[in-house]
């Protein structure tokens, strides 16, 4: 390769294709045209041509041929309209850096297996031209592909990857879980983690495009994922096994991760639709690359996170704090007291009216004292859903629900603690919320049972 022009790419996936690229090709003349706002300092020996995509500037890449352009950072068709025509007889191939979110996935959950590429994608309309980038990024990416597959008169090979990790990662995704996994006893897994998912590690993607690149002439569009479409459950349990971890994976329903309003806050890999599963038997047969299995690829995106961060919560997902709250709620709901005792400091306190227990032991005691009593007396007891509300960042109500049934009578009572956390996210206080009405009828009920 003589000639490489490189669109974007100093920040995630094109510095580490950079470095593959340095290593493989290291007397190609590299050319990189970007805004010159993000790590300007890396690869300076490279050729630089600073410009903004979206507007004339990205003319300039016209005035020469190019052996290979590889466009990481096109996301508004618009931009490929005007750019693709002047590229007619001045480039030998365009890679274009694509993703799986060009696929209509209303229409994929019935694809029976793994969606391939052939599968549908997006469309896109004059309303989605002018909307929120965020909202229409698969159309915008699915129309891009269109238009310059529409371009026959250019060599070009689109690369769709997935949910993509490793190295120089600014999205924090698999930080979330090592943290936990290597720091706390217990984590929350909505549904048992059982939504499949499919991947692309960094490293593996970076040599698709160098395979891209060397391959011959080849109008083609590939899923660029690593392995077969795995759960979220298969790979936190792979990286506890590699690692010795041994953090207890607390499994949580849908309807109470919707209740909770969990999904706002966002747990990394996990989505509350459906399964999205892509083929990546395309790609394995026309470049004929060894991918990384799950185990090497998350060992070495440790190793990256070891180096370069100090151990500390991160900056995606529920807090430490919140995500306890909702454990703390849920595994009471469930009588899993034993459990519990792992989300609260060692000198936690619980006050109910003048008395004060201190320490996990004590506290989850008196819980579970207070659940065999209530089923010993009455015909039946039963827990309802309990409900966290956030007041601030340490700071929690518990809502809980309780259906009392005795002598043919039945009877729902409802109460509130207050958690505080602590720096760590651990519990260090909780206060029972006292409601006169509530513990005025919780007497009536017991006094019309016979109950003293």
């Amino acid at each position: 390769m003589e000639k490489i022009l490189i669109l974007g790419g100093t920040q995630f996936i094109g510095r580490v294709f950079l470095e593959v690229l340095e290593k493989k090709y290291p007397n190609s003349s590299v050319t990189l045209f970007n805004r010159g706002k993000t790590n300007t300092n890396l690869f300076s020996h490279f050729n630089k041509i600073k410009g903004d995509r979206y507007s004339d500037d990205i003319f300039k890449i016209t005035e020469e041929y190019w052996d290979v352009i590889i466009d990481f950072s096109c996301y508004l068709p618009e931009n490929l309209t005007v750019l693709l025509p002047r590229l007619k007889n001045k480039v030998g191939r365009y890679i274009f850096i694509s993703t799986v979110a060009v696929y209509d996935f209303e229409k994929a959950t019935l694809e029976k297996g793994n969606v391939t590429e052939k599968f549908e994608l997006l469309p896109y309309t004059s309303e989605m031209q002018g909307g929120n980038l965020l909202e229409y990024y698969g159309n915008k990416k699915a129309e891009c592909e269109r238009i310059l597959n529409s371009h026959i008169e250019i060599d070009s090979i689109i690369l769709r990857p997935s949910i993509v990790y490793g190295r120089y990662n600014i999205y924090e995704r698999i930080y979330y879980w090592l943290y936990r996994l290597k720091n706390k006893p217990v984590a929350l897994l909505p549904e048992n983690g059982d939504v499949y998912r499919s991947y692309t590690f960094v490293d593996d993607l970076a040599e698709m495009i160098i395979k891209a690149m060397e391959i011959k002439e080849h109008h083609s569009t590939y899923n660029a994922t690593s392995f077969e479409p795995a759960s979220l459950k298969n790979i936190l349990e792979e990286i506890k096994a590699s690692n010795n971890y041994t953090t207890n994976l607390i499994s949580i329903p849908r309807e109470y991760v919707v209740e909770n309003n969990v999904a706002k806050y966002r747990i990394p890999m996990w989505h509350i639709h459906s399964n999205y599963k892509f083929s990546n038997k395309k790609i394995l047969k026309d470049f004929n690359i060894n991918f990384h299995s799950i185990k090497d690829s998350f060992s070495k995106t440790i190793q990256y996170y070891e180096e370069i961060r100090k151990n500390d919560e991160g900056n995606i997902g529920l807090s430490i704090a919140h995500e306890n709250a909702i454990l703390f709620g849920y595994l009471l709901d469930q009588d899993e007291f034993e459990t519990a005792k792992n989300i609260l400091s060692p000198n936690c306190k619980y006050i109910i009216d003048e008395e004060i227990l201190i320490g996990p032991e004590a506290i989850l005691g008196s819980y579970e004292k207070n659940m065999i009593e209530g089923h010993k007396k009455l015909d039946v007891l039963e827990w309802g859903q309990s409900r966290v509300e956030v007041l601030n960042e340490q700071e929690f109500l518990i809502h809980f629900t309780d259906f009392l049934t005795h002598e043919n009578k039945k009877f729902t009572h409802k109460c509130s603690q207050k958690i505080t956390t602590n720096v760590d996210g651990l519990i260090e206080k909780i206060e029972h919320q006292f409601n006169e009405k509530e513990d005025l009828a919780l007497f009536d009920f017991y006094k019309s049972v016979g109950i003293n």
